[in-house]
């Protein structure tokens, strides 16, 4: 008599069910799609490499394949759902299936636009640096800066430089009437700013930058701004004299040759020995007799006459004014204050006098009363007055 079947208790959900009923289902059907389950024979386990058809096993289930299988997979023991005292016979063979695109990958390499040089070609932008639309053309102008800010008229820094210019406009009339052309005798086609021997052009720029440091109280009319402009770089040099400049100071003159000495009788008397012979024996025999030790060495008819001293190479010359020249018409031609020129009078200065550059400190400092940069600004006007003589800008002067 066969023994009564006893219920099985029910068992623990397993890993491979939880899997199969849980972890599974919750995933996207996209990728559900890709995974596929089957229940195979673990004695004969079959990995498909190719398309094949259904085919059905002896435990009636069916097995599906589609696509290329991965080399891997993984198999996990999955227990009958119809007999629950089966054995652990069967598996689930999961399956990834990589599905590859026929289409190459492409790369695409983007760059930023480079940014516009406004020095080379100025493009139209907005106040942000973007382009506003007209195709990155360039504006043409004049290379001036006049011109550009006419062609930029819709930024805001054209209003804010007619405002400048506006309040610089007075200055720069100031300025024009204070350096005019002919005033430097070095350059006398240009408008020049003279700090004693160093010189700059003032052309449009130059006057423009003096005249905004007027308005903000950086300079003055006699001193221009601390600026690159007005730097060692950009001043000029003046062109090269045809002749080297004068010395002031009295001309030394050259020593005077040493007037000869006539010869004597003797002398005279040797000399007509040396011509003649016989008159030399006559004299030689006459010495004899008188017990003369020697002859003295004959002479050269024309004696040795020590050369002169060879002059200066560059001589001094005398400064020669055209006319007598006050100190005040000095002070007035070369725009230096009253209070500079009472201090000058002070020191007894007369125009091209040369002491002047000899002065020692405690005399222009400690007498007369000047600071170092005035004095300095001193001693440049006294030698562009030299330049302005020798030029013959004092004889016009002295003409009008």
């Amino acid at each position: 008599m066969s023994k009564p079947k006893l219920k099985s208790k029910p068992k623990e959900q397993t890993f491979d069910e939880e899997i199969r009923n849980e972890i599974i289902p919750s995933l996207p059907a996209d990728i559900q799609q890709k995974w596929f389950f089957r229940p195979v024979d673990p004695t004969k386990p079959k990995i498909t490499k190719r398309k094949k058809k259904k085919k059905s096993n002896d435990d009636g289930n069916s097995d599906i394949e589609v696509g290329e299988p991965s080399a891997k997979k993984l198999k996990l023991p999955v227990p009958d759902s119809e007999d629950e005292d089966a054995e652990d016979d069967g598996s689930i063979q999961i399956s990834t299936y990589i599905y590859v695109s026929s289409v190459a990958p492409q790369i695409i390499i983007s760059m930023p636009l480079p940014t516009p040089n406004v020095r080379d070609v100025p493009w139209v932008a907005d106040e942000h640096g973007e382009d506003d639309g007209n195709d990155g053309q360039p504006i043409e102008y004049n290379h001036t800066a006049e011109d550009l800010l006419q062609a930029l008229s819709g930024m805001s820094i054209r209003d804010q430089m007619q405002g400048i210019d506006a309040a610089a406009a007075p200055y720069i009339n100031q300025l024009l009437e204070c350096y005019v052309i002919r005033h430097s005798a070095l350059f006398p086609t240009k408008r020049i700013y003279s700090d004693g021997d160093r010189h700059w052009e003032l052309t449009d720029m130059w006057l423009r930058i003096w005249a905004v440091a007027l308005v903000q109280n950086k300079a003055t009319l006699e001193s221009p701004p601390v600026s690159t402009h007005f730097s060692e770089a950009h001043r000029i040099q003046p062109p090269a004299v045809a002749h080297p400049l004068p010395i002031l100071g009295a001309q030394v003159a050259p020593t005077p040759i040493a007037t000869p000495i006539a010869p004597g009788s003797h002398d005279l008397l040797l000399q007509l020995a040396i011509t003649n012979p016989m008159l030399a024996q006559l004299i030689l025999q006459q010495q004899q007799q008188q017990l003369i030790p020697a002859m003295p060495a004959p002479l050269h008819p024309n004696p040795a006459v020590p050369a002169p001293i060879s002059a200066p190479s560059s001589p001094a010359v005398v400064l020669r004014l055209p006319r007598p020249i006050t100190l005040h018409e000095f002070c007035e031609h070369y725009r230096i204050s009253t209070i500079d020129e009472a201090k000058l009078e002070k020191l007894k200065y007369m125009p091209g006098d040369k002491n002047v550059e000899k002065l020692k400190c405690e005399d222009w400092q400690g007498f007369a009363g000047f600071a170092k940069l005035g004095w300095d600004k001193i001693v440049g006007h006294h030698r562009q007055f030299v330049h302005d003589v020798i030029g013959g800008l004092w004889d016009v002067v002295a003409a009008t």
